[in-house]
């Protein structure tokens, strides 16, 4: 026999940690925390930018690594989270 506590949906929960990150020319790792109940996609802008890993299952922390500016040149990327079940996006 199987018994539930509760017909109350269940809220479709998507969040991830930090926005912004800063690294110099010789590149390195960051990481990034997300929070979630629902699936999710993720979208690189910038052929330098890769993912590494990921950690966790309603809780997962990905990283990814930044390579080296060989012309130390500033550039910006993005890492777009998209769920479209919990109606959000988050770069």
């Amino acid at each position: 026999m199987i018994t539930a506590c509760s017909n109350d949906p269940i809220e479709p929960e998507f969040k991830i940690t930090g926005s912004n990150f800063e690294l110099m020319s010789e590149g390195g790792e960051i990481s990034i925390d997300v929070i979630h109940n629902v699936s999710y996609s993720i979208s690189i802008d910038g052929s330098w930018i890769s993912q590494n890993r990921s950690k966790g299952s309603d809780t997962e922390k990905l990283v990814f690594s930044v390579a080296e500016n060989p012309t130390n040149d500033s550039r910006k990327g993005s890492i777009t989270f998209t769920s479209p079940e919990a109606g959000a996006t988050a770069v």
